[in-house]
């Protein structure tokens, strides 16, 4: 089972490998639409995570709505792996 800081130390790495950017400025606060700036750049992120952490996003789960933050998808991701 993972730690909450061992899912976002993962969904950081993941958001900084498919949007190319540097992973060491991103935070738990920081708003998701600091880093991703559209559907594309969100799928791409969302599959690293089903990869990574083996779950699957149901397509209620890929409303952008669901996401305001880095520690909504986090919280999200940790609620899939207690599932």
């Amino acid at each position: 089972m993972y730690t909450k800081n061992e899912i976002f130390e993962q969904v950081k790495k993941i958001i900084a490998e498919n949007l190319e950017i540097d992973g060491q400025d991103i935070q738990l606060e920081h708003m998701l639409s600091m880093y991703i700036k559209d559907s594309i750049n969100f799928i791409k992120v969302v599959v690293g995570i089903e990869t990574v952490f083996d779950v699957e996003f149901t397509d209620k789960d890929l409303e952008t709505d669901n996401f305001t933050d880095v520690e909504s998808l986090v919280s999200h991701v940790l609620s899939k792996l207690e599932q």
